[in-house]
């Protein structure tokens, strides 16, 4: 999560710099665009996978469950 946020400021952080012309700012916003999609994917992965832990967990509790019935 540390690097996600770390690429959005890093592009939001250059659309701040003074006498940017058009074509500079046209070209940072592009990349965030692309960056923001990264970053998307990447918080869309790691929900994933705790979800899959998640219900790992459930799943072994319930068999420790049932074994002690």
């Amino acid at each position: 999560m540390d690097a996600v946020l770390a690429e959005l400021d890093t592009h939001c952080e250059c659309l701040r710099i003074p006498n940017l012309k058009l074509d500079e700012f046209l070209a940072i916003l592009n990349n965030l665009a692309g960056g923001c999609l990264r970053s998307l994917i990447v918080i869309y992965i790691h929900q994933k996978i705790l979800e899959l832990q998640l219900d790992e967990m459930v799943a072994e509790h319930s068999f420790e469950e049932l074994g002690e019935a």
